[in-house]
């Protein structure tokens, strides 16, 4: 095997270790977002909740999320979003769904639809929307938005730093309303087009009853992001040193042998021995440095596991639920569990 081979090897092998650390790094931050989440929840902020729960999703997706999405918006009393979330947590969960859940969430389905109205943005292509200070997308809208029917809505729409339309409007339940802008500084009317198509709810598949979900990150599973991690960095660290050993044990024979020749042919001229003695100090340069690299792998391999055992002593995962809660306006649940 020689040099430029196992540099890529080694090249290769710190790539891994490197790709393993960001998975981890993310995983790590999608459960400080869910931690977050639960936390506001239970404080009554159910904006700043669903708002983690977003960040969480959009950094490790889950369809179990959703439902944590879903239960946030509807305390938020931000119906229309709850809807949706509500509706891709039936049709991505599918059999997953433990029938229980699975009414919960389609009761409250028919509760949240006759108290949600559309928004039909017409506004020139590549126009940001944003509702409720939330942005929705870029005109043109993949469908129509939904909204909380009987509240005030700001809709503001922009294309590059120029705010073409910013409004108030308010839509009744199952009605859909346009917001149209027809071109740059053209803000014209906003008219009520009558009810709202009933939104499709692809049906779920017959659940299997399992028990409540856990969330993503769950020990359950498999072992964690850092002790996979853990085990790749010690498991590459061992063999680069093993390679590094025997690239040394290869680098000492060649130069036993040079020694030898060289005694027999009383000294070495350059000349005669200039590609030996150069295979001889790249193998023992390779061989140093592997060892070096290798030994840190398995120290930083070993710290990982160390850190993963302890995080896993004093932090037992749990599978995430919602409990049945009361509250003013609300017909939902309360976080439970970890991520």
């Amino acid at each position: 095997m020689g040099f430029k081979t196992l540099s890529s090897l080694l090249l290769a092998a710190l790539l891994a270790v490197a790709a393993n650390a960001r998975a981890d790094a993310i995983e790590e931050q999608a459960k400080d977002a869910f931690n977050e989440g639960a936390t506001l929840f239970t404080q009554g902020d159910f904006e700043g909740s669903a708002e983690a729960f977003r960040r969480a999703y959009a950094l490790k997706p889950s369809w179990k999320l959703l439902y944590n999405i879903g239960q946030s918006e509807a305390a938020a009393k931000r119906h229309g979003p709850a809807l949706e979330a509500f509706e891709k947590y039936l049709s991505q969960g599918g059999d997953d769904i433990p029938e229980e859940r699975r009414d919960e969430v389609v009761n409250e389905l028919e509760r949240l639809r006759p108290v949600v109205g559309t928004l039909e943005i017409d506004a020139p292509d590549g126009a940001l929307v944003v509702i409720d200070g939330v942005v929705r997308g870029a005109s043109p809208l993949p469908g129509l938005v939904r909204v909380s029917a009987g509240v005030d809505h700001t809709v503001q729409i922009r294309l590059g730093k120029e705010v073409l339309a910013n409004r108030t409007v308010s839509v009744g339940g199952r009605e859909n309303l346009v917001v149209s802008v027809a071109s740059e500084g053209d803000d014209t009317e906003t008219g009520t087009t009558g009810p709202a198509p009933e939104p499709t709810t692809l049906p779920a598949p017959e659940p299997t009853g399992e028990g409540p979900s856990a969330a993503p990150g769950d020990r359950a599973d498999g072992p964690s992001a850092l002790a996979t991690a853990g085990w790749i960095t010690l498991g590459l660290g061992a063999a680069c040193a093993i390679a590094g050993a025997i690239t040394g044990g290869v680098a000492l024979s060649d130069n036993k042998e040079l020694d030898q020749e060289c005694n027999d042919a009383d000294g070495c001229p350059a000349a005669d021995y200039a590609d030996q003695l150069d295979k001889r100090d790249a193998l023992a340069t390779a061989s140093t440095v592997m060892i070096g690299v290798g030994a840190a792998a398995v120290a930083a391999g070993i710290v990982m596991l160390i850190v993963d055992h302890k995080r896993s002593a004093e932090e037992p995962a749990a599978g995430v639920s919602l409990a049945p809660m009361a509250a003013p306006g609300l017909g939902g649940l309360a976080v439970k569990g970890r991520f």
